[in-house]
């Protein structure tokens, strides 16, 4: 069982945890590196996008997208046409 003065101590370690998270951001702009952590975080960034819409392109139902063509292939036109 978990005491309070361990749940308080545990609380006060995220805190700063966070506090000290919150202060590298703010410090990372302004070091040398931050081109190089700006490649490195959306590299990652990058990832988790493209995970995301892979996931999410799975759940689609292909037959109410069959169903739906000629609007699907509306919005795509639309897309293009404000596009260029």
């Amino acid at each position: 069982m978990i005491s309070t003065t361990d749940l308080a101590q545990h609380t006060l370690e995220q805190i700063r945890c966070q506090f000290l998270l919150f202060e590298l951001g703010d410090l990372l702009p302004s070091l040398s590196l931050s081109n190089l952590t700006k490649c490195f975080v959306e590299t990652i960034r990058n990832f988790f996008a493209a995970l995301f819409l892979a996931s999410t392109g799975m759940l689609i139902n292909m037959h109410f997208l069959w169903n739906h063509v000629d609007i699907l292939v509306a919005a795509v036109l639309l897309v293009i046409v404000i596009k260029t």
